[in-house]
């Protein structure tokens, strides 16, 4: 039962953390821009566990994403040390979203995350 219990915490925080995570943004879509926003967060921001949590969940979704249909190491577009954490990756986004602004403004987020990542992991 404890295994259960420490299983469903972090779905039951997921469920309870992104419908207000998605009402951060505007008209309910989640822009590339809105991803950089909410990975940018400062501590200061009074939604800013809603909002990293959020940038934290979608990074994680688009990595493990990207690694299921690329096990066989076909296609691989970034290739990130296991020591790298979902807070170095979002660094990594807003870093790289200062550089592309244009790109920012014009790509899904999965394109922006993946684009950041692949820059800086490189896949050999």
């Amino acid at each position: 039962m404890k295994q259960l219990k420490t299983l469903l915490a972090p779905l039951a925080m997921a469920v309870f953390t992104l419908p207000s995570a998605a009402l951060l943004a505007q008209d309910g879509n989640v822009t590339a821009a809105d991803l950089v926003q909410y990975c940018g967060v400062t501590a200061e921001d009074p939604d800013s566990h809603t909002a990293i949590a959020f940038c934290y969940g979608y990074i994680d979704a688009a990595l493990d994403y990207h690694h299921a249909i690329t096990a066989d190491g076909e296609g691989r577009i970034a290739c990130p040390p296991g020591e790298v954490t979902r807070a170095d990756v979002a660094a990594v986004v807003v870093e790289w979203a200062e550089i592309h602004t244009d790109q920012v403004n014009e790509d899904p987020p999965v394109h922006v995350v993946m684009r950041a990542a692949g820059e800086e992991w490189p896949c050999e």
